[in-house]
């Protein structure tokens, strides 16, 4: 339906601003949005800058991941890893730490988990302050739901299943939804104990 939707409103002259969630949007929508989306460079989305594209592959990635496209997800993740790194290392000390999740997503997608798991830990300790003084806040949020990740693209479902529940739960953390539109929770979304903790989120 989003798919349908999205079409509708450009049929009528509408626009996707934001490139963050006009890329979202399309990863989101049906096969034919998913497909344009796999199918733009970054010039014909308008990518301004290195962080623009990574976020292009991170979308490509998930949306590859989740159609279980190997073959087609390899390179891409490989090319994303490969631009996270970089632009963490030019960037600012916090800069830099933001990015360390993007680093360990990208690790863990491409099966290295102890880069994921060094590369969460510095994201850890950069903002160690603020996760021990604003507990639920935005930063443990982020740190938690992406443990979730992390443990899920490594195909870990019992070390994802505490974070993943808390993430939830969490009121900066993912909707419930998040379960069938992000590729770490996606693959296991068959499983027994994941389909026992979606069932906790139905009222």
């Amino acid at each position: 339906e989003l798919g349908r939707a999205l079409r509708a409103y450009r049929s009528k002259g509408g626009r996707l601003f934001t490139f963050d969630d006009a890329l979202g949007i399309l990863r989101r929508g049906d096969r034919t949005s998913g497909d344009e989306l796999l199918a733009g460079s970054p010039a014909l989305f308008g990518a301004r800058s290195g962080e623009d594209t990574l976020t292009l592959n991170t979308e490509k990635a998930q949306l590859l991941l989740q159609r279980v496209d190997v073959a087609r997800a390899k390179p891409i993740l490989a090319q994303g890893l490969a631009l996270a790194t970089r632009l963490s290392d030019e960037a600012s000390p916090r800069r830099r730490a933001e990015l360390m999740r993007v680093v360990a997503w990208f690790a863990a997608a491409t099966g290295n988990a102890l880069a994921a798991d060094r590369a969460l830990t510095a994201y850890a300790t950069a903002f160690g302050a603020m996760l021990r003084d604003a507990r639920g806040g935005i930063e443990d949020a982020n740190l938690t739901c992406m443990r979730a990740e992390i443990a899920g693209l490594s195909n870990d479902v019992d070390g994802m299943i505490a974070p993943l529940r808390r993430c939830l739960t969490m009121p900066n953390g993912y909707p419930i939804s998040a379960l069938r539109t992000e590729a770490a929770f996606t693959r296991h979304t068959a499983d027994p104990r994941i389909r026992t903790l979606a069932a906790e989120f139905v009222k």
